[in-house]
């Protein structure tokens, strides 16, 4: 059955482009089918089955109040069928809501949208991740998390940039396993030079703050064992080069998580344009396994191809260095995307 899906939702997606409602309303969309070996996702320690399809929708808004001024806003689900309880919000076969959020834009003074999005350090500076592996950088996996209440500001000057979020409260986070809960919230500023970090030639460098509370299984917040993150974060793009790393400084070792664990995290990765349809990505980190129990170390590999403007493959994996647990297994995934 879920591989009729794959092939179902990959069929219809090649016959669709993204869809022009109105003048201000636009929908795009994306289907995809992995396939990957098995292995345990970076989190943690528990064994994670591949997500066999994904499709997305993506509904995108914009109003124009007058020539200066205007009303943006994003929507965005998926729909994923899979069988892994890694403690994330992702359910099989269920709809999941992944942006919600709402703004005003104004030529001279910038963008200011609040609702369910990423802080600024991930949404406008991330260390390049990989299509299906992510590999729970530091900057990104341990900043801000993508909250119902986040208010962000954006402004351009030339070409430098600014970005700056805060989560207005903490929002409770629930698992299937384990603690019940955990609360987060957070703040994030990050500078850019140049087009933008991604695409154009220039530079970027954040910072992000990071707190989680725990709840315990009578529904006790232990702040004392949450974790409390700092994050400092760069990154540099010139010709078909790209390079950029984190490091991070975690109080998860001071509050009786783990009595060994290391007190900086860090991360970098190389990304190398071939041609126009072809990149090469190399990454290495040292990350907290186990969901904050041990010490994990990897390097990671990715090739990514564009078949034509919306079809795409890729290779990635992930090759353990070991780390406390001596138990992670190398993890590789062969996956197609279609964008519509």
């Amino acid at each position: 059955m879920k591989k009729c899906v794959v092939l179902t939702a990959l069929c219809v997606a090649s016959g669709v482009n993204a869809a022009q409602i109105n003048d201000y309303i636009e929908l795009k969309g994306l289907a995809g089918a992995y396939q990957t070996n098995g292995g345990p996702l970076a989190e943690g320690a528990q064994k994670g089955n591949p997500i066999e399809a994904k499709v997305r929708i993506n509904g995108l808004a914009h109003y124009p109040i007058n020539d200066e001024l205007k009303i943006f806003g994003r929507t965005e689900y998926d729909l994923n069928f899979l069988n892994l309880k890694e403690g994330t919000e992702i359910k099989n076969g269920e709809l999941r809501k992944r942006y919600q959020y709402i703004g005003v834009e104004h030529d001279t003074y910038g963008r200011l949208w609040f609702g369910k999005d990423w802080g600024a350090s991930y949404a406008h500076m991330p260390i390049l991740k990989m299509k299906y592996l992510g590999f729970q950088d530091v900057l990104a996996g341990q900043a801000t998390w993508r909250n119902r209440d986040t208010l962000i500001y954006k402004n351009q000057f030339g070409k430098w940039g600014i970005v700056a979020s805060t989560e207005l409260s903490e929002k409770r986070r629930k698992f299937d396993y384990k603690d019940d809960a955990f609360t987060t919230n957070g703040n994030a500023f990050t500078v850019t030079y140049g087009a933008s970090p991604f695409f154009g030639e220039g530079f970027g460098v954040g910072y992000a703050y990071h707190d989680a509370g725990l709840f315990g299984p009578n529904g006790a917040l232990y702040k004392d064992k949450g974790d409390a993150t700092h994050n400092l974060g760069a990154n540099y793009r010139k010709g078909a080069w790209y390079v950029g790393g984190t490091i991070a400084k975690s109080d998860l070792n001071d509050n009786g998580k783990s009595a060994n664990l290391k007190s900086t995290t860090w991360d970098v990765v190389v990304e190398y344009t071939y041609s126009q349809d072809l990149k090469f990505v190399a990454h290495h980190a040292q990350i907290y396994g186990g969901w904050g129990t041990q010490n994990e170390r990897f390097t990671g590999y990715g090739v990514h191809y564009s078949i034509s403007k919306t079809l795409g493959m890729f290779v990635e994996g992930r090759l353990s260095n070991g780390g406390d647990s001596n138990t992670l297994e190398d993890t590789h995934v062969f996956g197609l995307e279609w964008t519509f």
